[in-house]
Order: structure tokens, then sequence, then C-alpha cells
């Protein structure tokens, strides 16, 4: 049925509530993704650092049993002289290993901390999505608020057309006291008709109220997580760029120092 001429439209969701809903979604979808591969990248930064670590200690070991193997040759015999020097190349380069453990260690921890803002902005997205149910249950009520008013005014209008019509003319000749009670039962009908009106009335008032309100939250929320997730995601950025530099640079020194005083055996 058609609404009564010159009522104002039903408030739908409007293009840009529908488009940040999609947005948000494929954010979130992202943000997951995003959050999973840094977890698979840290557990490889972790595993590099053990394997790097344990490579070391293995080397160390190894260095100590080349030493005690040479010590039972003799101390400069043939064969003394070169595990006494490969026992030291083996504490050296286990030393260096260690010490790029470390290293890696610290990038992981310092890598952690960056990788933090994936996962706080992806926890972030649940409370945007209920903002938005929250909106979208304000629009269905203020709907339904106009949509009950469309109706009350169609009663209404109705039923006054039904008195100026021949129906209520028939209504006035049929007698005095006929005619009497009949006006009192329109006259009470009327009553509730407008009563219902103006209740109706008072709803879609609240109801915009409440939208509007709703709105205004929903465009500053939005707006600030864009603002504070882009803000985010480049100091994210910029603290893995340094870190990675920075352990790069510590563990080239690292080994730099071991390839200088280990010596290729001629």
């Amino acid at each position: 049925a058609g609404d009564v001429p010159g009522a104002p439209a039903p408030r739908t969701e409007d293009a840009t509530h529908n488009e940040r809903i999609k947005d948000l979604a494929n954010v979130e979808r992202q943000l997951g993704l995003a959050s999973a591969c840094a977890e698979r990248y840290l557990r490889s930064l972790e595993e590099s650092s053990s394997s790097s670590g344990d490579f070391g200690l293995s080397m160390l070991r190894l260095g100590k049993l080349e030493e005690t193997c040479a010590s039972k040759s003799g101390r400069y015999t043939d064969v003394s002289v070169p595990l006494r020097r490969h026992a030291e190349d083996c504490r050296r380069a286990g030393s260096a290993s260690v010490r790029s453990s470390r290293v890696q260690r610290y990038a992981s921890d310092q890598c952690a901390i960056a990788l933090g803002a994936l996962h706080e902005h992806l926890l972030l997205c649940p409370s945007m999505r209920s903002a938005f149910q929250h909106r979208s249950e304000a629009i269905a009520a203020n709907d339904s608020a106009l949509m009950d008013r469309t109706i009350a005014k169609r009663k209404l209008e109705s039923f006054e057309n039904e008195g100026a019509g021949p129906a209520g003319a028939s209504t006035a000749l049929s007698g005095p006291s006929h005619g009497s009670f009949e006006a009192a039962g329109r006259a009470t009908k009327q009553v509730a008709l407008s009563n219902s009106v103006d209740v109706s009335e008072r709803t879609v008032i609240a109801t915009n109220a409440a939208l509007d309100v709703m709105t205004a939250r929903n465009d500053e929320e939005w707006s600030r997580w864009q603002a504070e997730r882009s803000s985010a995601m480049c100091r994210m950025l910029w603290m893995l760029a340094r870190v990675h530099a920075e352990t790069a640079e510590r563990s080239f020194r690292v080994w730099l120092g071991a390839a200088e005083e280990l010596k290729e055996e001629e």
C-alpha cells in the first residue's frame, strides 16, 4: 500500500553506511591474514635464532673435543698442530654463531612488539562491527516508527472521510437517539486515532534523535579508528625496518670479526 501523500519516505541504510560495513569486513579479513602471517614470521625468527644457537654450541663442543684429541697427539706434531688450529676455528665460529643467535633473538622480540599492532587492531574489529549493527538497528527502529505513523495517519484520514460521506449522512437521519450514540462512538474513536497519530509522531521524533546520535557516533569512531590504524601501521613498519637494519648490522659485525680471525687451511 502507498504512503499518505506528503509523508516522508522511511530512512534506510545509506550508501556510506553499507560501504563502511564492506570496508570493515575487508579490513578485518586482511588483518586476520596478516596476523596469521606475522605469527609464522615470528616463529621462523625464533627457530632461526634457536638453530643458530644450537649450531654455535655444537661447534664449541666440537672445538673442545678436537683440542682434547690434539693434546693426546703431542704438542707440535704433524697431527696436533692442524687439530689445534681446527679446534680454535671451531670455537671462533661457534662463538660467532652464539652471538648471532642472541642478535636474532633480540630481533624476534622487537619484531613481536612491533607486529602487536596487527593483533590490537584486529581485536578492535568486533567492536566496530557491533557499532555498525547498533546503527542498523536504529535505522530499522526509525523505519518502523515512520511506517507506524503513516498507517496511523491513513486510518485517521480514512475515518474522517467516512464521516463526511454518505455513510455519515445516513447515520444522522436514523434518529436523534441513535444518532447521538453513533456520534459519541465516532468521537471516541477519532480521539483514539488522533492519540495514535500523536504517539507515532513522538516515536518518530525519538527514533530520529537516536539515529542521529548513533550516526554521529559511528562517524566519529570510524574516522578515529581509520586514523589510529594508519598511524599504528606506519609506526609498525618503521619499527620493523629499524630492527632489521640494526640487527643486520650487528650480525654483520659479528661474522665479519669471525671471518677476519678464521684462516683458510692451506
